[in-house]
Parts: C-alpha cells; sequence; structure tokens
C-alpha cells in the first residue's frame, strides 16, 4: 500500500520506518519538506512536504502534535476519501498536562469534519519507545486499539497494524455511544 505520513516526529518516523521495512511505499511529510526529505532518508522512505506526502498516500498517517493540527491541514492538500490513520492525542500544549475538551465528539471526529477522510484513530495509546523498539513481547504482539466509523477502512488499517507485528484490537466507532465518557467530550 501507498502510505503517506504527515509528521517527522518519533511516531511519524517510527511507523514509517516500520511501514517501509514490511514493503509498503512510504513517504514522509513535514512543513519543511528538507527535513522530509532527510527523516525519509534516515528511515529508508521517500520524503518531502506535507502536500507530497498526501497526494502519494492511499493511506495517511496523520502524526503531528494537536496544537499544529490545523496548520499542517492546511499545508496538507486534498484529504476527502483517504483513509487517515490519527495517532494524535488533543493536549493543548507540550507540556501534555491538558487535554483539550470537544463537546460531544471525540477529536479523530473533530479531524474528519475537518477534512472529509475516513478517519481510523490508532496508535494513538502506544507510546513511541514501543513503536522504534517493535511490537513483539517473547512472541506475543503487542495490541493497537483502532476505531473508526468506516468498515474498509478500519480493516485496511487492521491489515497494516498486522503487516508490523501488531495484533489490532477493534474498539467500535468513533461516534461515542450515550453515555460513555466521550459523549461528555473527554474522550
Amino acid at each position: 500500500m501507498k502510505i503517506g505520513v504527515l509528521g517527522t516526529g518519533n511516531m511519524g518516523s517510527g511507523l514509517a520506518k516500520a511501514f517501509g521495512a514490511a514493503g509498503h511505499d512510504v513517504f514522509v511529510g513535514s512543513r519543511d519538506p528538507q527535513k522530509g526529505k532527510e527523516v525519509g532518508s534516515r528511515v529508508g522512505v521517500s520524503g518531502g512536504s506535507y502536500q507530497e506526502a498526501t497526494a502519494h498516500g492511499d493511506a495517511v498517517l496523520f502524526a503531528v502534535p494537536w496544537w499544529g493540527v490545523d496548520g499542517v491541514l492546511a499545508q496538507a492538500g486534498d484529504l476527502s476519501g483517504t483513509i487517515l490513520i490519527d495517532c494524535t492525542n488533543p493536549y493543548k500544549d507540550d507540556s501534555y498536562s491538558e487535554m483539550v475538551e470537544f463537546s460531544g465528539s471525540p477529536a479523530a471526529q473533530e479531524i474528519a469534519k475537518k477534512t472529509g477522510a475516513r478517519v481510523v484513530k490508532a496508535w494513538n495509546h502506544t507510546y513511541a519507545q514501543l513503536v522504534h523498539a517493535g511490537p513483539d513481547f517473547a512472541g506475543t504482539p503487542a495490541s493497537v486499539f483502532i476505531c473508526g466509523d468506516d468498515e474498509e477502512a478500519k480493516s485496511a488499517v487492521s491489515g497494516l497494524a498486522k503487516d508490523i507485528g501488531y495484533e489490532p484490537v477493534d474498539c467500535g466507532p468513533l461516534t461515542p455511544r450515550a453515555g460513555s465518557r466521550a459523549s461528555q467530550g473527554s474522550w
């Protein structure tokens, strides 16, 4: 599969390397195209701008800090209809001490509204150290929690997770169930 990666940090570079090693055609994008090329080269894949990464991918990994979401989306280009793998967590800033609260919808739904993408939440509960070290624990694969409203997109992301050694766990839809924490805006 062709995978675009938006973000050159620990999650973006680690998953780009894993996807590339599994035989996928990966392109890492950055707001600074030269940095995208450097990170891509370091992890064994192609690299350049956010827009190039978006255009490259059948699926796009969204691996940027929450406080940069709007800026990245402005540079990424058209994501409508694209499988967007969202590994963000809605922290207000780099202190990682306070999360953004949404009224009645989780952060991934906010991204879906902004992009028209087929958003699948995955790897947001996985530490970057695990991504870089690999998901094998003495023969037992690490789990990756996956949720989304599009079954075909979830299946594709589950396949990618398996390709790089994870055990995907389907956690249901992005749409919060009535009475859940997510429906109260704290997802």
